[in-house]
């Protein structure tokens, strides 16, 4: 069985450096980021990148440098957006053997099948899963004296934590079967989404929630987002003490947001097409 311990990390890939530093600069002024670790190239790693903690929730801006490598070819698909989630596990090698008994075929680099395997993402609802045995570099998470509280209760967003990340599924029913049958993720929810006038179904694993959505209607953000780009991660959705109060600081800091019915939208094009959402509401469906 496939038991995760909790999120690591969420991945936003920039088309370049430059995108990268002024999206940092971004969640540095907006939500007070705390920047912890700068990762460095290295040979099949051909990537910038920022670990990055908002609340107890860590970002990743990620840039490609070598335009030849493969990694930089797969990171052009997700620029302008999302990309892969990690997720800290006990051991990796029950992993690998969890995952090919189910029919997938995951990788990790030569020596380091100890360390982390990835998911390839046409086979994990297309979106790249890494699953870790060992700490982040430099994680504030780890001390002692660190605590995600000061958001709560001195930010004015009033971040209370992830509610959830959202991911674009054209088929619900195939999508949570490999969830819950591969993952081993629980179903906690079902019903709509009325924002993103979205079916969906709710799946946790440890702190990790996910909302499979499937578009009602064509023309909707959710939908054009499954017609332009392909199914995979579309949102990451914050709890925040008050949507209201939120919504009035973001605007204070001269964002535009959509409103919905639970949740305020900030405009994907104020960060290169990063799709945050805030929710006040108690639960995720109903």
């Amino acid at each position: 069985m496939l038991k995760v311990r909790n999120l690591i990390h969420l991945t936003h890939v920039l088309a370049d450096n430059d995108q990268r530093r002024e999206a940092e600069r971004f969640y540095l002024d907006v939500f007070a980021a705390q920047t912890f670790y700068d990762a460095r190239p290295m040979p099949g790693l051909e990537r910038d990148e920022t670990l990055t903690l908002i609340g107890k929730t860590q970002i990743i801006p990620m840039a490609p440098i070598d335009e030849t490598s493969v990694m930089a070819k797969d990171l052009r698909n997700y620029a302008g957006g999302f990309m892969g989630i990690a997720l800290k596990v006990e051991a990796t090698r029950p992993v690998i053997k969890h995952l090919e008994e189910h029919g997938l075929h995951p990788i990790w680099a030569p020596g380091y099948e100890d360390v982390f395997v990835l998911t390839r993402r046409r086979e994990s609802c297309n979106i790249p899963y890494e699953f870790c045995a060992v700490e982040m570099p430099n994680d504030l998470r780890l001390r002692t004296e660190w605590s995600p509280d000061w958001w709560r209760d001195s930010h004015p967003l009033g971040l209370e934590g992830l509610a959830s990340v959202g991911c674009a599924v054209s088929d619900l029913e195939a999508a949570e079967r490999f969830y819950r049958e591969v993952f081993c993720f629980e179903v906690v929810g079902r019903g709509e989404i009325k924002s993103e006038q979205a079916e969906a179904v709710v799946v946790r694993s440890a702190d990790l929630n996910l909302e499979l959505m499937r578009p009602k209607k064509s023309g909707t953000p959710l939908a054009e987002f499954l017609e332009r780009k392909r199914a995979g991660f579309y949102s990451i959705n914050w709890k925040v003490k008050s949507r209201e109060k939120a919504a009035g600081y973001l605007k204070s800091k001269g964002l535009n947001l959509v409103e919905g019915a639970e949740r305020a939208t900030l405009d994907p094009s104020a960060i290169f097409g990063a799709r945050y959402t805030f929710t006040d509401a108690a639960r995720i469906i109903g």
